[in-house]
């Protein structure tokens, strides 16, 4: 496994709950390398090279009865931009893109 992503549920009425979680995983990730908070309640840890930075979300989610969840990725996870490609221009015909020349015009 070389990371996972880690998905905390926000619990509705225990709030004090997350806020004991949230104050023990900074305590802990403020100085880890590999791990990366990428939403309210998801983070991302690269495994192959800080494994204790899942663990410790883990132990964390436990000890204050928080539900998660784990994506496991065997390779690096690969981002591609939004909507973007270099080679391909879209045109809007009858409700679909399709790629087009370079040397077409765009009606």
């Amino acid at each position: 496994m070389h990371s996972a992503m880690f998905v905390a549920t926000i619990p509705d009425l225990e709030k004090g709950n997350w806020d004991a979680f949230l104050a023990d995983i900074f305590s802990k990730l403020r100085t880890a390398k590999g791990v990366e908070r990428l939403a309210e309640n998801v983070w991302l840890a690269e495994f192959a090279s800080e494994p204790t930075s899942l663990a410790w979300l883990v132990v964390s989610a436990e000890k204050s009865h928080i539900a998660y969840r784990i994506l496991q990725f065997a390779d690096a996870p690969q981002w591609l931009l939004a909507g973007y490609h270099p080679t391909t221009k879209a045109v809007h015909n009858e409700d679909a893109y399709q790629p087009i020349q370079d040397d077409q015009e765009i009606a």
